[in-house]
């Protein structure tokens, strides 16, 4: 190519992008601008969203503590309400004569907790079960109703905190020993001193004791025995490792295979025959002397040949009750312990 065509090529390029030249100086000015621009966007945007940060927290805290405010308001009253709620249960079950009595009663449940480490709710769960049961007198001046149902709520609650049950579950206690074996509230707390000292003294506990005595506990009056006397046998099984459950069974059999008398089946009439013993001459015996009559069989049963006990123990007494029984036959000696313990108050009062 000679020099002339060269110069030629170089002032056509040149003539050619000259144009493109200014444009793309132009186009360079304006991304350096729309960058400059986007630039100060973003430290605009980043210094709105530290700035809207900040207020959304404050928003955020200030919320929290209004939050905090309210739950505390309402942790607060909640006792309140609670104790109103269970004020209703009583008026429920329990009538005045004088509406303004309600009150009353109110406050000295209110008193009561300043002396007892329960709180006005559960007290008066309380004093709800005895209404419930039918253990207030409607006859009664609504003073007299009052003081009878603050002093229950007052043993109830006592009898929680030494059984280590919840109040409530000392009231519905309380209250089924009232109604059904027909306890005054002075010998329901004599019953509950010696179920403490029964369960302090033995192998067992309050919990377990007050669960047997609710399932069977009417059934001892019909065996021939004290409610005492029940309580002692019942603590004996329970002592001898059997659940409140088991132990219960154990007793509804024992008691009911010892005062069938002509109704005794053949192998039960077997196995007191075996023990030198006559069915309907025990069931007599159960009416006068129920605890030397049982205290008797069961030394009885213990004499026998071990081959032959297990069986005399099934069919006198049924087999779900054979393995609660069993064990006492080891320790007869016990079941004595208990029955002269509950036999005078002064032991356990």
């Amino acid at each position: 190519m000679t020099d002339l065509n060269v110069q030629m090529i170089l002032r056509l390029v040149d003539r050619v992008t000259k144009p493109a030249q200014g444009v793309m100086r132009t186009m360079e000015r304006v991304q350096n601008a729309i960058g400059e621009g986007g630039n100060a966007a973003m430290r605009v945007s980043e210094r709105l969203d530290r700035a809207v940060g900040t207020q959304a927290r404050i928003a955020q805290s200030q919320a929290l503590q209004v939050a905090g405010i309210g739950a505390s308001l309402a942790a607060s009253l909640k006792p309140a309400i609670d104790f109103e709620q269970a004020m209703a249960g009583v008026k429920k079950v329990i009538g005045f004569d004088d509406d303004g009595a309600y009150a009353k009663l109110g406050r000295d449940i209110q008193e009561m907790t300043t002396r007892l480490p329960f709180a006005a709710e559960g007290l008066t769960d309380i004093v709800a079960a005895a209404g419930r049961a039918g253990l207030i007198n409607d006859a009664l001046p609504d003073d007299e109703k009052i003081a009878q149902l603050t002093q229950f709520a007052e043993i109830a609650a006592k009898m929680g905190t030494a059984f280590e049950i919840s109040a409530n579950d000392a009231g519905e206690a309380l209250a089924r020993w009232q109604q059904i074996l027909g306890m005054t509230q002075d010998e329901s707390v004599q019953y509950a001193d010696a179920l403490n000292f029964l369960a302090n003294s033995m192998t067992t506990t309050e919990r377990e004791l007050v669960e047997i005595t609710q399932r069977v506990g009417s059934l001892g009056e019909l065996a021939g025995l004290s409610n005492l006397d029940f309580l002692a046998l019942a603590a004996s099984l329970s002592a001898a490792g059997a659940p409140a459950e088991i132990a219960s069974t154990a007793l509804k059999n024992m008691t009911n295979a010892l005062t069938r008398g002509e109704s005794a089946t053949e192998r039960q009439s077997e196995v007191l025959g075996q023990l030198g013993m006559d069915a309907v001459e025990l069931a007599e015996r159960m009416q006068v002397d129920a605890k030397g009559s049982i205290l008797e069989v069961l030394d009885a049963l213990a004499e026998l040949p071990a081959a032959k006990r297990n069986a005399a123990l099934g069919d006198l007494f049924g087999e779900e009750a054979k393995s609660a029984i069993g064990p006492l036959l080891t320790n007869i000696d016990g079941l004595r312990q208990a029955f002269e313990n509950v036999s005078a108050s002064e032991n356990y009062a």
